[in-house]
């Protein structure tokens, strides 16, 4: 399951967004968002997060523990990005 509302000029996110337990990608890149509600710590089957240009405080990603991807991007100032490589998961022989 995934949502993808870019550039929708998005200044919040609803409280409740935490209650999509199935989502797996959320992007929400060119929004004006400046944080993210504490719900967002209740998507613990999120793989992939985008937040690139946006404003946002960052916080709360540890609980996400199986997020594989997240991309932000605040300004000139301020890039990250995060990729987590499972070698287990490709045979590699």
């Amino acid at each position: 399951m995934f949502l993808n509302p870019d550039g929708n000029d998005l200044e919040k996110l609803p409280e409740n967004i935490g209650n999509l337990e199935k989502l797996e990608l959320l992007k929400l890149n060119s929004n004006f968002l400046r944080y993210l509600p504490n719900s967002i710590e209740r998507l613990t089957n999120l793989k992939r997060m985008e937040l690139r240009h946006n404003s946002l405080d960052l916080y709360g990603f540890g609980k996400l523990e199986n997020l594989e991807f997240l991309a932000v991007n605040n300004g000139p100032s301020f890039n990250y990005m995060f990729q987590r490589y499972d070698f287990k998961k490709k045979n590699l022989s």
